[in-house]
């Protein structure tokens, strides 16, 4: 009996090692490559998708960020829909919120353009694409600027730094 127990816990401590291994080796690929973008949200940008722990390329991990970025994206339509739903009949907040809605709704469809152009190696269409998300979380940013009270800011700022990391690494394909 003590040779079983024994036995299994050198097992179990043989697989917690490798895992452990297998985690640090993969944070310090995601870490190298992000050091190369010189963006400060690659890290953890990535870090939110466990996908990006298993990348074995830049190409990988440019794809996840693709994702990453995809679903910023997303929730922002979500928000400022909800928002504009709520604020629909408040002038002006309502008609920004509505340009608001209108550009993350464009977004969502250049952020599917840009993972597809992606996947056929069309690098410079992805990049492309992807911006438009980009410049949808700025632009909205500037439409609401004066009403701080809105979840908006957060909402922006996550869609224009997971673009931007996505954008970036990319560029390192290119």
């Amino acid at each position: 009996m003590a040779r079983r127990t024994t036995a299994v816990f050198s097992l179990a401590a043989v697989v917690l090692v490798s895992v452990v291994i297998s985690v640090a080796g993969d944070r310090y690929f995601i870490e190298s490559t992000c050091k190369l973008t010189n963006n400060p949200y690659c890290v953890p940008a990535l870090a939110t998708d466990p996908r990006s722990y298993q990348a074995t390329t830049v190409r990988d991990l440019a794809d996840v960020a693709l994702s990453v970025a995809a679903a910023a994206v997303t929730y922002g339509s979500a928000v400022t829909n909800t928002l504009h739903q709520r604020y629909e009949g408040s002038e002006p907040l309502g008609r920004l919120l509505l340009g608001c809605k209108l550009m993350y709704d464009r977004a969502a469809v250049d952020v599917v353009a840009a993972a597809a152009a992606f996947r056929s190696g069309d690098y410079r269409g992805a990049t492309r694409q992807q911006m438009a998300a980009h410049y949808a979380g700025v632009m909205c940013d500037e439409l609401v600027r004066n009403y701080k009270e809105l979840m908006v800011f957060d909402v922006d700022k996550k869609t224009i730094w997971r673009s931007d990391v996505a954008v970036d690494l990319i560029q390192l394909l290119k």
